[in-house]
């Protein structure tokens, strides 16, 4: 015999107040401008004619969109003031979209899209409409989110994964759920050397991989999401926890901006994703000044500057020894170089993304005033003559783990800066060095061979 046991009156108040939390947050984050033509646009079996759920792509896998445009549909249902709110037809066309999803059953050749992307869309779906879909239904959402978190997740991965759980915690109102994910998601806030937050506050995935742009800015955007959904409730992250994602988002993030740009070198492969900024971190920026208050000032300086409104919050010369990483920052500049030691994996293709990435770590420097100098060039770089970075004119894939400098480092006094590499790839040598002044950059080469047969070149730059 299995007694269950009934929340406390505290803690069921606290999953109250976390559902309504959750419903509030995904009804304001989601677009509602294209939702009543989304309905309109539905078939009568609930699907849609121009996506193809047959698709099995591991990029931009078609059968997403769907999910996309249900989630548009609950917003609007459950938005006051909208047209489709608590419509009728609108519930319906959710009820028949639902349906069309299950019984097309569509899946991906990438696991993620399997396990942790479509489960982004269903979750905030199931718990938007908690009261509205039927027991059936809503089973059916529930049986998508997973239950526990595989220990072979890490970093972002797990954090996807833990708040899958923490959803279905609240769909089944168990608090032994919510506390499942919840404990996954704050086991992830830790300093460590492996995937997650480093001790200079850079963020690694997939290896020591640089990765603060692009996993790192998923990481810290939804960490601070559940920092700011639990907070004052029986489920909120220590003091401690709350620490350590101010040190990633001030003492490392912070580093690496100018405007709405979030430096590309930390953006793994996703710099072959255009539309890549900062500006997530105006959110997670003014999530966690509700949760820190006393740091409020300095995380409304960040948001304000990547909004445009205020100069650079920081001043001087960082170099973020476990990312292979110098930053350098002055009243009309930001500069930066990217290396790569054999400590760290330099960047990566896979998923038939950064095709062409193979010289990005080798001293790839960015030189920007605005922050705006790079944003969507890529497509149109020359990718043999990438900024600051001495190479013959190839290009290739890049591997985790593929060759790299034998040697990388630098050296900051916070406010000026040196970084140097020994370059060996591609049957190509040579030394390299970057010197960070008040209104100079002084780069250096010498001693540069190659056997390659192509010719050689440094790049100053191209933007």
């Amino acid at each position: 015999i299995t007694t269950l046991v009934a929340p406390s009156p505290a803690m069921a108040a606290d999953i109250d107040t976390l559902i309504t939390r959750l419903q509030s947050a995904h009804r304001d984050a989601t677009s509602t401008a294209s939702a009543a033509s989304y309905q309109s646009s539905m078939q009568s079996d609930g699907c849609y004619g121009d996506v193809d759920y047959a698709d099995t792509a591991r990029t931009s896998w078609r059968p997403s969109r769907h999910l996309s445009r249900l989630k548009a549909l609950a917003a609007a249902y459950t938005k006051s003031g909208h047209a489709l709110h608590q419509s009728a037809t609108t519930l319906d066309a959710l009820r028949r979209g639902l349906d069309c999803w299950y019984q097309k059953a569509p899946t991906s050749s990438n696991w993620w899209h399997n396990e942790i992307g479509k489960q982004l869309s269903l979750g905030p779906i199931g718990v938007l409409l908690e009261t509205h879909l039927g027991q059936a239904r809503k089973q059916k959402i529930i049986n998508d989110l997973q239950s526990a978190v595989a220990s072979k997740y890490t970093g972002q991965n797990r954090v996807w994964i833990a708040q899958n759980v923490v959803l279905r915690g609240c769909l089944e109102r168990k608090t032994t759920g919510i506390d499942a994910g919840l404990a996954a998601i704050k086991s992830t806030v830790v300093v460590s050397s492996a995937e997650g937050i480093q001790a200079d506050h850079s963020f690694h995935q997939h290896g020591p991989m640089l990765y603060n742009a692009g996993y790192g800015l998923a990481f810290i955007s939804d960490t601070s999401r559940w920092a700011h959904y639990t907070r004052n409730t029986q489920f909120a992250f220590s003091v401690q926890a709350v620490d350590i994602l101010l040190g990633l988002l001030l003492e490392g993030d912070r580093w690496m901006v100018r405007g709405k740009m979030f430096d590309y070198s930390a953006d793994g492969r996703e710099i072959a994703r255009p539309g890549q900024s900062a500006s997530a971190l105006v959110g997670a920026a003014r999530r966690l000044a509700d949760v820190a208050p006393a740091r409020a000032t300095e995380l409304e300086a960040l948001a304000t500057h990547i909004e445009g409104k205020t100069a650079a919050p920081v001043m001087g010369n960082r170099h973020f020894w476990r990312g292979d990483l110098m930053t350098h920052h002055r009243p009309g500049y930001y500069a930066s170089v990217k290396l790569a030691s054999n400590r760290t994996y330099g960047t990566e293709c896979i998923n038939q993304e950064n095709l062409k990435g193979n010289w990005l770590p080798f001293g790839l420097t960015y030189i920007a005033r605005r922050g705006d100098e790079y944003r969507d060039i890529f497509p149109l770089w020359d990718w043999t003559h990438l900024p600051g970075v001495t190479n013959p004119a190839t290009t290739s894939c890049p591997k985790a783990g593929y060759a790299k400098p034998s040697f990388a480092g630098g050296v900051s006094d916070g406010k000026h800066g040196v970084a140097a590499m020994a370059l060996d790839a591609e049957q190509t040598t040579g030394k390299k060095a970057w010197f960070f002044f008040d209104n100079e950059l002084v780069a250096l080469g010498a001693a540069i061979s190659s056997s390659h047969g192509t010719a050689v070149t440094t790049t100053l730059n191209q933007s």
